[in-house]
């Protein structure tokens, strides 16, 4: 049996390295930890790349109270092309999910609800910013129903 030759790309290695799920695995952990309970929650995942891995909406979530203040009019470039960012990260953002479901840090509930276990210490390659962002997120999203949130970012439809 003959071996092939793999021509690899320095550039896709790179970004193999800095784009895998075992590297935004603790996002998850960390936005469900802060978030609690909430039906139908699950949805809210495909929100967590889009709006932390982007430096000027990760950068505004850490100064922000509210969801109302985040989706400001006058500062419309944080969400704009929100939707596409999302279809662009849905692959790693599955991936992610199911390396902590294999790993028992989130639970899912019966009414697509997402738990994380409080107990664990999850293994973190994350930069601060980003739990720190993905932690705020939760905070923001607590009081507001899941509906209301994609509402709020223009968002339509996953």
């Amino acid at each position: 049996m003959e071996s092939q030759r793999l021509d690899l790309n320095p550039i896709e290695c790179v970004s193999t390295l800095y784009n895998n799920a075992f590297l935004f695995a603790p996002l998850f952990t960390a936005f469900y930890r802060t978030l609690g309970r909430k039906d139908r929650s699950a949805l809210l995942a495909y929100l967590i790349l889009p709006l932390v891995l982007p430096e000027l909406p990760r950068n505004k979530l850490a100064r922000t109270t509210s969801l109302r203040t985040f989706t400001a009019y006058a500062e419309r470039e944080r969400t704009y092309g929100l939707a596409a960012r999302i279809s662009e990260r849905r692959k790693m953002t599955n991936l992610a999910l199911q390396h902590n479901f294999d790993q028992g840090f989130l639970m899912l509930g019966e009414t697509a609800e997402i738990t994380a276990d409080n107990d664990s210490n999850q293994p973190t390659h994350c930069p601060p910013d980003m739990l720190k962002a993905a932690t705020k997120f939760a905070q923001i999203c607590q009081p507001h129903s899941v509906p209301a949130i994609f509402l709020a970012l223009g968002i339509k439809r996953l």
